[in-house]
């Protein structure tokens, strides 16, 4: 697990500089409106309220819902990847005028923040980086106050038969491909390789049962490729 840990830390922090420019080209754009979707479900917290960015990488995830108006909480981005928190900041001065911001190097599985401290927690296209996918879901069960929301965006296997074929093409070869050309292709080789192997191991709904979630629904998006998991801590 540790080999695996620092190995996916050193991939991140080689396409750090490229990360964004090739997640929206190799999603045809489409992750923008996947973001906002999902974040869509904290749009309510007020203003003194926490929500946790776990595996935020360049903070996409914190500045859709900073950008939603409804949105007047405080945010925390957690990566262990430095130089993805480096780009999230330099985003952050960037494009957003006015919000609370905190950047946090640390391991997912092991959180320095305290018990029932946090109203919300998400994580997108992370979960099945961490070495240990289930240790994950427990802090941030943890970390959550009762009745604390969170949500999951990932990637999966469509159903359709047709579709899937179409998919695992475009995943699996030309996705290395471009991704190649323009950063590290051993990068754009582990992400397929990774959903398929989160696929295989992993129930989602199982494992966030498991960690204590309650109230968990799921919705499928971009002609099934990826899904978004809704759940919460229980109040008691």
């Amino acid at each position: 697990m540790k080999d695996k840990k620092k190995n996916v830390i050193d991939m991140f922090d080689k396409v750090a500089k490229r990360y964004d420019f090739l997640n929206h080209l190799l999603s045809f754009g489409l992750d923008f409106g996947w973001r906002k979707k999902a974040v869509k479900r904290f749009e309510k917290l007020d203003s003194s309220s926490y929500v946790m960015d776990l595996c935020s990488g360049t903070g996409d995830m914190t500045f859709s819902l900073i950008k939603n108006d409804g949105f007047r909480g405080r945010s925390i981005l957690i990566d262990g990847s430095m130089n993805m928190l480096r780009i999230a900041r330099r985003k952050a001065e960037r494009e957003i005028t006015s919000s609370d911001l905190n950047y946090i190097l640390a391991d997912a599985e092991h959180l320095p923040i305290g018990d029932k401290f946090l109203d919300a927690a998400m994580i997108a296209f992370g979960i099945r980086n961490l070495a240990d996918p289930v240790a994950g879901l427990r802090e941030i069960f943890r970390v959550l106050k009762p009745g604390g929301e969170f949500i999951v965006l990932e990637f999966t296997m469509p159903d359709s038969w047709v579709f899937r074929r179409i998919y695992l093409f475009y995943f699996t070869v030309i996705l290395p491909f471009i991704g190649g050309i323009i950063s590290k292709k051993s990068a754009y080789r582990y992400l397929p390789g990774s959903v398929l192997r989160f696929d295989n191991i992993y129930d989602l709904k199982e494992e966030l049962t498991r960690a204590g979630f309650t109230f968990i629904q799921k919705q499928k998006m971009g002609f099934g490729i990826v899904i978004l998991w809704y759940s919460r801590k229980p109040l008691k």
